[in-house]
């Protein structure tokens, strides 16, 4: 018998390979990471490589390596940056990714953490609201901002027109003053909140994210915002396409929380620079940086702090603002006559503005609107979009004419505060109204994420 070859041993998967489609994936997601954080010069990238593949030793799959990309993210020491999962897992998938996002943030350094606070009262606001205030014989705008949680074009417009509307009205009554409340704004969208309160803000560059590579100016003009690069291109990230409120310049307040986070961080810091503006309530989240999504090819994206918020002056905020007349934040939803913010604030506007002239009586405005309150997400590495309703037709019913009125009294010294006026009814209408002028056809626009 001739002697043959031996037969070659069957092959064996070793326990660290990794098959060709999970190394594809890995690889994209590390360059993603190190062409866009915003830290990436402090990083050794040739060694962060090498261990997210020991990690993700044994992979067959993209989701197989996703608690090699959990820890990837957290040695950027950056707390803003995660994953949003992809669509259709099922929910042991999902906890095994959770339990691995937990695990990762567990072994990152203290500085890399994300700090967990206790949301105050006013992060329950989730609609743009707004009214007049009397204070002194002067007369004030209040507005309210909270989160902007819409996802799509016509959900961020709607909030944008929404602000929109309280300022035509509030302004129609000549304020000397505005108070704009940012407290328990915990972030979305930060280009609704900037178009809508552009007016009062001013128009022109307002502020910038500053990058590993550059700086992008944020802008407000005549109903648009977006960014303009160092070359003075600019890319419109919201279009109102509404005739702009022309606002004189007057005196602001800024109300702001431990809850102002994100985008509203953005509003915040964009506020400051600007002439006759003072800011009350305690230091923001410390969030306040440029978040921006990457995809990858399985549908999830991985979201990523590119930059830091600054002012329009140039003065970053890596960490947060703090306000310049601290007023602690109440456990609970205060009555309006004891919001110390708001007093505080109203204090040093009644200082600041010039004495309101003599005019009729003026009602109390307040915009509302029906909508589907979001949901809290149970984690921040999958929020779930949430749809929002059109407002329904609102009517003013005004007041009976009065009686003629009887001779002047006797002027009253300035230092008495004027009393107010009773606020007129605003009921939802039941009877048929007549046709809605034709929206006029809006453009596509581009939306940024913002912060």
């Amino acid at each position: 018998m001739l002697a043959g070859k031996k037969p070659s041993p069957a092959p064996q998967n070793s326990p660290t390979a990794i098959t060709p489609d999970a190394a594809a994936f890995l690889d994209n997601a590390i360059d993603i990471m190190r062409q866009h954080a915003l830290h990436t010069q402090d990083v050794d990238w040739d060694a962060l490589r090498t261990e997210a593949f020991k990690r993700a030793g044994g992979a067959f799959n993209p989701i197989d390596t996703y608690p090699a990309i959990y820890w990837a993210l957290v040695q950027l020491r950056d707390p803003g940056s995660h994953i949003r999962l992809p669509a259709g897992l099922y929910p042991d998938q999902i906890a095994l990714m959770q339990q691995a996002e937990r695990e990762a943030l567990n072994s990152a350094p203290a500085a890399a953490r994300p700090v967990t606070t206790v949301p105050t009262p006013f992060a329950t606001r989730r609609l743009p609201e707004g009214h007049i205030v009397t204070v002194q014989g002067k007369t004030f705008g209040y507005i309210v901002l909270p989160r902007c949680s819409a996802k799509d074009n016509e959900g961020l417009l709607l909030y944008a027109e929404d602000v929109r509307r309280i300022l035509t009205d509030l302004s129609a009554q000549s304020p000397k003053g505005w108070i704009v409340d940012l407290r328990g704004n915990t972030g979305g969208n930060m280009w609704p909140m900037l178009t809508g309160i552009g007016p009062i803000l001013g128009e022109g560059a307002v502020g910038s994210f500053v990058a590993a590579d550059g700086r992008m100016t944020w802008f407000y003009q005549g109903g648009k915002t977006g960014t303009r690069n160092p070359a003075g291109l600019e890319t419109v990230s919201l279009d109102l396409q509404e005739a702009p409120v022309v606002l004189s310049s007057a005196p602001v307040a800024v109300l702001v929380d431990s809850s102002t986070a994100s985008s509203a961080e953005a509003i915040t810091i964009a506020f400051h620079g600007r002439p006759d503006t003072r800011f009350f309530g305690t230091r923001t989240a410390g969030k306040s940086t440029a978040v921006q999504p990457f995809k990858l090819d399985d549908g999830a994206e991985i979201y990523l702090t590119t930059a830091i918020d600054a002012d329009r002056t140039g003065k970053p905020f890596p960490d947060g603002f703090t306000p310049d007349q601290i007023v602690p934040s109440p456990g609970a939803m205060p009555q309006p006559n004891n919001d110390q913010a708001v007093l505080a604030a109203q204090s040093w506007l009644a200082g600041n503005a010039p004495v309101m002239p003599s005019s009729e009586p003026k009602s109390k405005i307040r915009h509302t609107r029906t909508v589907a309150v979001p949901q809290e997400v149970a984690s921040a590495s999958n929020p779930v979009p949430q749809p929002i309703n059109k407002p329904s037709p609102l009517v003013v019913k005004s007041p009976a004419p009065a009686a003629p009125a009887p001779a002047p009294a006797p002027a009253v010294p300035m230092q008495t505060a004027a009393a107010k006026p009773a606020p007129t009814e605003v009921v939802a209408d039941s009877t048929p109204v007549a046709p809605a002028k034709p929206k006029p056809q809006r453009k596509k626009i581009v939306v940024h994420e913002g912060s």
